[in-house]
């Protein structure tokens, strides 16, 4: 019990390194808080820093979603487990929770997405490989970050209940995971119903991003 107490405390502490700020202030001498929106996540740091700093960034948010999860599932083996799935949800939940809220920056940080997405690639590799195209296919039609993000935070909670029904605890981790990532993006949901959310290389907008 307390090696697992453990692993979920180590996984809050990870997915709370700000990878956005040190990035920022290592190879560009610049604080991304400062910067765009302010907010710490990958699309932020491709606006504000470039499509370097945009991908390392996003990159790095994701390791720390995946390594802490990988690490549990080495340990405590089949995730078809109950206790084993608890173990791995709560991994993963603690990951994004200290991205969201980092202990580090007085917890405020970033929206969570490219950490879910480690997560989800250890836990749902399938269904993740899913979750991109729809991803994808949000932004190329309406070139807008966001609503990628919120798009596949509505269809996570529907593949898992159509693939991993019998799981009550992934299903429930699947609510969860979309409500939080949906919860963070409420300004964005609110600069889309007013038409002044920046869309993807067109310039700006009346008002800034918060990606």
């Amino acid at each position: 019990m307390g090696t697992q107490v453990g692993v979920v405390i180590a996984a809050y502490l990870l997915g709370s390194v700000p990878v956005g700020l040190i990035v920022g202030k290592l190879f560009f001498g610049k604080d991304i808080r400062e910067q765009g929106s302010g907010n710490l996540g990958a699309t932020n740091a491709y606006r504000a820093l470039g499509p370097v700093a945009g991908v390392l960034v996003f990159v790095l948010d994701v390791g720390k979603g995946a390594a802490p999860v990988y690490v549990a599932l080495r340990l405590w083996g089949s995730p078809t487990d109950p206790w084993s799935t608890l173990v791995l949800v709560m991994t993963g939940m603690a990951a994004i929770a200290g991205h969201n809220w980092p202990v580090y920056l007085k917890f405020r940080g970033g929206k969570g997405v490219s950490t879910a997405a480690g997560v989800l690639v250890v836990l749902f590799p399938y269904l993740t490989a899913g979750l991109a195209v729809v991803w994808m296919a949000a932004v190329l039609l309406t070139r807008y970050v966001s609503v990628g993000s919120i798009a596949i935070a509505l269809g996570f909670p529907v593949l898992v209940t159509i693939f991993y029904g019998s799981n009550r605890v992934y299903v429930a981790f699947s609510v969860v995971a979309a409500a939080v990532v949906i919860f963070r993006h409420r300004s964005n949901i609110g600069r889309l119903l007013r038409g002044v959310e920046p869309r993807v290389l067109a310039g700006t907008s009346k008002e800034p991003s918060n990606d």
